[in-house]
């Protein structure tokens, strides 16, 4: 996909657009940033009547509905009968959070460009009451108050005629700076936001209108565009109603397109819609443009233009540098879409794999296979496997210390008395050799409560004679200073043992943690 070139024909233009509103029909703009142009500007500022001359529709008026969601305009160029295509694409539910995006046909292909406008006004409408089926608003079904004053979700349009040019953009509600009586204040902000998350995007080409009824510095709409694109270079500005020009200030909009102020990388570009009064007229698309370029031959500043400004004025030029620049940026993204794509899979794989088993059809089976082989795993482990991680590797240690820490609990008998023995010697013994042996890992653990007191065999006599109860003379039992020494040995090897078995029984817990 790295060797596309740019298309200069329009087969290859519409190419391009056919496979970037197939993927946007998936909801994959979600993840990836696609190209598209975004139509931003201030309430009034002419931006309906811009899309109506460009796609040749007419679009709703009343109620303000037209401003309240974006809606996706794709035309397409074709040598066959004119249609247009009613989606819904809804991306959040009515609090506004994120759902799995649908696409939502609204209604059958019109092939009527008079049908279309009430057929948008429907699909507005359903818009902006979720709560509420759309085949309700397909048949006509009205409310007194929209669910929602605006909403993130919107309406595409796929148009295709033989007068249209390959061209996709988004309409976005128009920036206002004030709300009337029945507005909501709040509605300010939430206006802004949604054209920020269009136009914050690296690939969206931002075509800006500006009135020039209205003091450039006091439109908001310019201000926007300049702090998400401060260098121009994905900004087209349009400048709307040349015929509202205050006297005298008509020089001041020509040096815009010149570029001489506020420089933009494609330029600035003006054009001529009719008038409210010339649409309740009847006047037809034909006759719009002809009123429009017999406007800028006979209208100063704009007749006194050089030749190569001349080629910014009039909707025709526009809506052709559009169409080209959108054509480039999509050639220009492919590759980095393929990529961003390969991750996005990449990363849902993953998610996939991680996510538990279905749940099984005989919960009851299910159950018992799974604790079946947790003892199978369990008993395994405690016969032993060769891992050095093994759990009787790691019981090992401990039971070795406790063997060293219970023979130093041993009392040091010495058969001689304690003035003769150190004329004495005990020979070495072998018995104990192979258990006295430090295990492996063993001496980094500390022994401790060892004691090495010697007991002399006068001590032992006058524990046994103090032991004596009923003995015959002369009779020392052996039973009673044996019992007296195993009873101290032994109540530090029981405090030993509950070490011992309190250090097993974390060792096997954790060990069962780890392996479930």
């Amino acid at each position: 996909m790295s060797d596309y070139a740019i298309p200069r024909m329009p087969k290859g233009r519409r190419t391009l657009l056919d496979l970037l509103n197939r993927l946007r029909n998936t909801g994959v703009q979600k993840d990836i940033d696609l190209p598209m142009i975004a139509v931003i500007g201030n309430q009034s500022a002419g931006k309906s009547s811009l899309i109506e001359s460009i796609s040749g529709l007419s679009l709703p008026r009343s109620a303000g509905t037209c401003t309240r969601c974006p809606t996706e305009c794709r035309l397409t160029h074709t040598d066959s009968q004119w249609t247009c295509v009613v989606r819904l694409h809804l991306t959040t539910d009515e609090r506004g959070s994120p759902i799995k995006p649908r696409v939502v046909p609204f209604g059958e292909a019109l092939t009527s460009k008079a049908e279309v406008e009430e057929r948008i006004r429907r699909a507005q409408r359903a818009i902006l009451n979720p709560r509420t089926s759309p085949e309700a608003f397909l048949r006509g079904a009205t409310v007194d108050e929209n669910e929602t004053s605006f909403s993130r979700n919107y309406v595409s349009l796929d148009i295709s005629g033989r007068d249209l040019a390959d061209l996709s953009f988004v309409d976005l509600p128009g920036l206002i700076a004030s709300v009337g009586q029945s507005g909501r204040v709040h509605d300010i902000e939430l206006i802004k936001n949604l054209v920020i998350s269009y136009i914050e995007r690296p690939s969206c080409l931002i075509l800006l209108t500006v009135a020039c009824e209205t003091d450039f510095e006091n439109q908001g709409a310019h201000h926007l565009a300049k702090q998400y694109d401060p260098e121009g270079k994905r900004t087209v500005g349009v400048l709307t109603k040349p015929d509202r020009i205050p006297y005298g200030e008509e020089e001041s909009w020509a040096r815009l397109i010149r570029n001489e102020v506020e420089p933009l990388a494609n330029n600035w570009y003006c054009v001529k819609q009719p008038s409210s009064n010339d649409i309740a007229q009847g006047i037809t698309w034909p006759e719009a443009r002809a009123a429009e370029d017999s406007f800028f031959a006979t209208t100063p500043p704009w007749c006194n233009l050089e030749d190569h400004f001349q080629s910014f004025l009039r909707t025709a030029k526009l809506t052709d540098r559009l169409s080209n620049i959108l054509a480039e940026l999509i050639a220009k993204r492919l590759p980095e879409i393929q990529d961003e794509l390969y991750k996005v899979l990449q990363h849902a794989e993953k998610d996939l794999a991680e996510l538990p088993p279905e749940p099984p059809s005989d919960p009851v089976s299910e159950a018992l296979r799974i604790l079946s082989e947790f003892l199978k795993e369990l008993s395994d482990r405690i016969q032993g496997t060769p891992e050095a991680d093994g759990l009787l590797q790691k019981i090992r240690v401990h039971t070795a210390r406790f063997k060293r820490e219970i023979r130093a609990t041993a009392p040091a008998f010495i058969p001689w008395v304690r003035q003769e023995a150190h004329q004495h010697k005990l020979p070495p013994t072998s018995f104990l050799d192979n258990e006295e042996k430090p295990a492996t890992g063993s001496s980094l653990l500390p022994v401790v409560g060892v004691t090495a007191n010697n007991i002399y065999i006068e001590e032992v006599m006058e524990r046994a004679e103090i032991s004596r109860t009923r003995e015959l003379p002369d009779h020392t039992p052996f039973r009673c200073p044996a019992e007296l020494y195993y009873r101290s040995m032994s109540s530090s090897g029981r405090r030993q043992s509950m070490i011992l078995f309190d250090t097993v029984y974390d060792v096997l817990k954790k060990d069962v943690e780890n392996t479930g």
